[in-house]
């Protein structure tokens, strides 16, 4: 009988991947606090959040993390999450979160595959992921638009100042 022969192969720990939904996350939160000042539809969305109200988005089980609170009336991101959120939306593994944050499959398709699952209130989760596809909207390009979200966002003028201010300056300072 052959002798059996044990090794200690360990999986890969796929940084591109990480390393991607990492930035991603990063530009999502800073993109969520400057909706929530400038863009009336993200600002409707969480004007009926109670103060303090946290989210927080995280690739489960050791992957990068988002928070938001809500502080005054506006989101402000977090790059470290608190004690204790209000509602936490997970990413069931670094793959799941990838071909999201790219556009390969849209969110409703992921929740769909049970990709993405949430702890915390439903009505808070379907109100953040409003908040989300707005930012979608003014972060990804029209024909990226057309794929992953369900209706066309409307893109005026305002519109459009608004997302050229979360690229140029809310992105990139924080402001």
């Amino acid at each position: 009988m052959p002798e059996k022969i044990e090794t200690n192969i360990k999986p890969g720990k796929k940084r591109f991947y990480t390393l991607v939904s990492g930035i991603v996350l990063f530009i999502l939160g800073r993109g969520l606090s400057a909706a929530s000042r400038l863009d009336s539809d993200v600002r409707r969305e969480v004007n009926q959040w109670p103060e303090g109200f946290s989210f927080k988005m995280t690739i489960w089980p050791n992957g990068p993390s988002m928070a938001v609170r809500k502080v005054n009336g506006y989101l402000k991101s977090y790059k470290s999450p608190f004690a204790e959120e209000d509602v936490i939306i997970y990413f069931r593994n670094v793959d799941s979160a990838f071909l999201t944050f790219t556009a390969q499959i849209s969110t409703p398709m992921a929740y769909a595959e049970h990709r993405i699952f949430a702890k915390g209130d439903l009505s808070m989760v379907m109100s953040f992921v409003r908040c989300l596809d707005v930012l979608e909207g003014h972060l990804f390009p029209r024909i990226i638009n057309r794929l992953i979200l369900r209706r066309k966002p409307r893109m005026g003028l305002k519109k459009q100042l608004v997302r050229l201010y979360i690229y140029l300056v809310a992105i990139p300072f924080g402001l």
